[in-house]
């Protein structure tokens, strides 16, 4: 088997039964079965296996195989492409340092919140959900975009573009289940914000919130900068690894606080 192939198909085992868990029926068995927590366990479970695979699989097969893209051989692609990088990276850590204040993470609260309180509003999106509304996945999707483009081998190129597919799928994905389950909690906020970077109609002005960017660009840096050949191991399995434990660590105290409410 190829190895562009075997990635692809770790990607299908991964992508699938994220999707298969989070957004079909069987989401709703389970949790009527085992409870919210015992779900969580149960897609935290099945993710780290299927994360694991496609780390290995990358690990091991990702530098062999058909030629891909190849313009990181280009002395102007490879810089041009590597700014692009660099953009989509900052965009994606800033979404990581607001997410504590995003809808997603205030919605997730109030359903476990007990009793519920349906009578509220969202905050204003901030300085950093007016360039994207999701910019942690729409940063990630440009970033990953480029490294696939740069990519020496079709099999390293796969398991990049996979991201890309991944976080495109999931920004409306995202947008549909909040839409549905908090409709004009959710409705005001959406339309205030867009998907397409930069592209948000709201017309007032707002704190553009600097230290926040420089946060995120300083982190850039370090974590994409100084440590790339880390993340880079593997022809980049070791990034998988790094969205492994951030997820990870994002369930542990998702796990920690739904404790702490329901006690």
């Amino acid at each position: 088997m190829q190895p562009a192939l075997i990635i692809f198909t770790m990607w299908i085992l991964f992508g699938g039964s994220h999707f298969l868990l989070s957004g079909t029926p069987l989401r709703a068995w389970i949790v009527e079965r085992h409870g919210p927590r015992g779900f969580t366990i149960v897609f935290a479970t099945v993710t780290v296996i299927t994360m694991l695979g496609l780390i290995f699989a990358t690990a091991i097969y990702g530098g062999g195989g058909h030629p891909g893209f190849g313009f990181g051989a280009y002395p102007a692609a490879h810089y041009g492409l590597g700014g692009v990088s660099t953009i989509g990276a900052v965009l994606a850590i800033a979404g990581l340092i607001n997410y504590p204040r995003s809808p997603m993470a205030i919605l997730a609260q109030r359903q476990r919140e007990r009793p519920k309180h349906a009578n509220f509003a969202l905050s204003p999106p901030s300085a950093i959900e007016r360039v994207a509304r999701h910019p942690f996945f729409v940063g990630l999707a440009i970033m990953m975009a480029a490294h696939a483009l740069l990519a020496s081998t079709l099999a390293s190129a796969v398991y990049f573009g996979g991201y890309v597919v991944f976080a495109v799928i999931g920004i409306p994905f995202q947008d549909r289940k909040l839409r549905l389950r908090w409709k004009n909690n959710y409705a005001a906020f959406e339309a205030e914000t867009s998907n397409i970077p930069f592209a948000s109609k709201t017309a007032e002005r707002q704190n553009p919130e600097w230290g926040r960017w420089m946060l995120a660009v300083l982190i850039t840096v370090l974590l994409f900068g100084v440590l790339h050949p880390v993340w880079m191991y593997g022809t980049g399995a070791g990034f998988g690894g790094l969205i492994l434990l951030f997820g990870l660590l994002g369930v542990a105290r998702g796990l920690a606080t739904s404790s702490n409410t329901t006690s």
